[in-house]
């Protein structure tokens, strides 16, 4: 090790305490609007009032987990065009964020149940329409493996993970 280096580590002096402000209390008083079902296609709307009311779960809770489901089963197969020349595909990036215990995982349980059996048939090798080698989605993968699997898929990917923290690791 340099000696310099060791010398300048010494002359820091890491007993210095640091004053922290007061935290800022969260304005708990204030309404939250409430989750806008309204604005679903009507099965949607079902599917999310049905699984929220089986869940004892909150609209949101069901409906942000819709939007990203529905968003990678659509992947790259459409594309909107925002302007002249420019057109995106769906990529959405949900999360519900709330604390632990307030049926966050029983209302995506419930709503992945049909990817996960759509993924069993996939891996099963009788599917004449559907290319056996395409995931229905992914869970815990590394970002090496997510990107050959994005060569291999290129309608894109469902990546569904139960914690934020987990996905936010995995970046690295």
């Amino acid at each position: 090790m340099n000696a310099n280096f060791v010398d300048q580590i010494e002359e820091c002096d890491v007993r210095q305490e640091r004053q922290w402000d007061l935290p800022v209390p969260i304005d708990t008083s204030r309404s939250v609007p409430s989750f806008p079902v309204e604005v679903f296609p009507e099965l949607l709307r079902d599917l999310i009032q049905s699984v929220a009311l089986a869940t004892n779960s909150p609209p949101d809770y069901v409906g942000v987990p819709v939007l990203g489901i529905a968003a990678g089963a659509i992947g790259a197969t459409y594309k909107i065009e925002l302007k002249e020349g420019y057109e995106e595909y769906s990529s959405h990036y949900v999360c519900v964020v709330a604390p632990k215990g307030t049926g966050k995982t029983p209302a995506l349980t419930y709503l992945m149940d049909p990817v996960i059996k759509e993924q069993v048939r996939r891996n099963k090798g009788d599917s004449k329409e559907v290319d056996n080698k395409e995931p229905a989605f992914v869970d815990d993968v590394t970002v090496e493996k997510l990107a050959d699997l994005m060569q291999k898929t290129p309608r894109g990917l469902l990546m569904v993970r139960d914690e934020l923290t987990a996905l936010l690791a995995g970046f690295n």
